[in-house]
């Protein structure tokens, strides 16, 4: 009869060993739940070639049961894994359990705001570590010249700030023209001060022509061009009247019979004199003119009982140079004396024919012409400059046009345009 059942009080310990049990023996559905548990198994006694494929899925496996320390370096890799997606090397896998390209974008990096109060690396390396194939934009830190730089118009260009320094400076305007038997011509405006100048900004120089004088009997004169370096600017001066008015300008130019003094820029000059308050000619028949305003003193003025020219008004002298500048014309007269120009190159006032020029390149104002109508030139006022004192360093990486003039003295470089040009900080 065969035996259904043993209990297991029947069986001594360690009788039974699993080399006297036929392979399929014992199967699930012989044991009793909760028959066998982990400490009726020996260590190492189960093993993944005694576990039938799918044997042990989610299901028969406890929650925690299994942590870190219980799987194998390398044992669970793309192949064991079911999420969805492409799973390759392009591919991270996302928190809802699938693979998705991670693209990182211009837009999802400079347009997020980043409140970090930390700092940002930038990619670091020799220049003969840049990129083989640059695009415009691209940023690196060259550890070759430790800077910043970035690529840009098909070039490597430094990201540097500007430094910068000091040049004191001396911008004069040309001088206006005299009238005929009238008025001395102003005195072009004179500036002078320090600038600061940003190492490689270009600054223009422009040098003002002085008023061409007339001939033309009862003509006014003409005013003087400005002069330029960078953002200063210098006033022309003013126009000498025949009759009337004198021209307003960096310095006014003097009146004529009958009319007031030109006026002067702030700071650039002063007016010009006042004519007569009569017409000359019923009085003394001399028609005198007054001075034109210098940068130092305003232009003299005519008197009703005088047939004398009017003295025109000084300049003044510059800290760079120590030579004066910018004087005002003197008058003209048909008769009597003439004025004399001020000083810093204004010209002469005549008597009976030309009227002297203004000093070129001082900005001084024309002389008035004298005598009668006789085809006598008013005088030209005389041309700007511009000049600059620049630390000598400064000035051995600075490129310049124009052909300025220099000279040396106490470790600073003292550049002077008489024509136009420009100066690269």
């Amino acid at each position: 009869m065969p035996i259904s059942k043993i209990k297991g009080n029947a069986i001594e310990d360690d009788s039974i060993t699993s080399a006297r049990l036929d392979d399929g023996t014992i199967v699930a559905v012989d044991l009793a739940s909760d028959a066998v548990t982990t400490v009726k198994i020996a260590a190492d006694a189960v093993t993944t070639a005694k576990i039938a494929a799918d044997a042990v899925d989610g299901t028969k496996i406890a929650d925690d049961s299994i942590d870190s320390e219980h799987i194998v370096d390398g044992a669970v890799d793309l192949v064991h894994l079911s999420a969805t997606g492409t799973k390759d090397a392009t591919t991270f896998l996302r928190g809802d359990n699938s693979f998705q390209v991670v693209a990182v974008t211009p837009t999802a990096v400079s347009d997020q705001a980043n409140t970090s109060t930390g700092s940002f690396s930038f990619p670091s390396g020799t220049e003969a570590q840049r990129p083989g194939s640059p695009t415009e934009g691209m940023t690196r830190y060259n550890s070759d010249t430790d800077k910043l730089e970035v690529y840009a118009d098909g070039a490597w260009q430094r990201i540097e700030s500007q430094p910068t320094y000091n040049a004191d400076y001396l911008v004069v305007a040309g001088g206006g023209s005299a009238g005929t038997s009238g008025g001395g011509g102003g005195a072009g405006g004179m500036r002078e001060g320090t600038l600061t100048l940003q190492k490689g900004t270009t600054y223009t120089v422009t040098i003002g022509g002085g008023g061409s004088g007339v001939n033309t009997w009862g003509g006014d004169g003409n005013a003087g061009g400005d002069s330029v370096f960078g953002s200063i600017t210098s006033i022309g001066g003013g126009k000498g009247a025949h009759g009337g008015n004198g021209g307003i300008g960096g310095s006014g130019g003097g009146a004529g019979y009958n009319g007031g003094g030109g006026a002067g820029t702030s700071g650039q000059g002063n007016q010009g004199g006042n004519g007569q308050t009569v017409q000359g000619f019923s009085t003394t028949s001399s028609y005198p003119g007054a001075g034109g305003g210098g940068k130092g003193a305003a232009g003299a003025s005519t008197t009703n009982a005088s047939s004398n020219g009017a003295n025109g008004g000084a300049g003044q002298a510059n800290a760079i140079t120590g030579a004066v500048y910018a004087g005002g014309g003197g008058g003209g007269t048909r008769s009597g004396t003439p004025g004399t120009g001020g000083a810093g190159g204004g010209g002469n006032g005549s008597g009976s024919s030309t009227g002297g020029h203004g000093v070129v390149n001082s900005g001084g104002g024309g002389g008035g012409s004298g005598g009668a109508n006789n085809g006598s030139y008013s005088g030209n006022g005389g041309s700007g400059t511009v000049i600059i004192k620049v630390p000598d360093a400064n000035y051995a990486t600075s490129t310049l046009t124009g052909s300025p003039s220099t000279s040396q003295s106490g470790g600073f470089t003292t550049l002077t345009w008489t024509q136009s040009g420009s100066y690269t900080a």
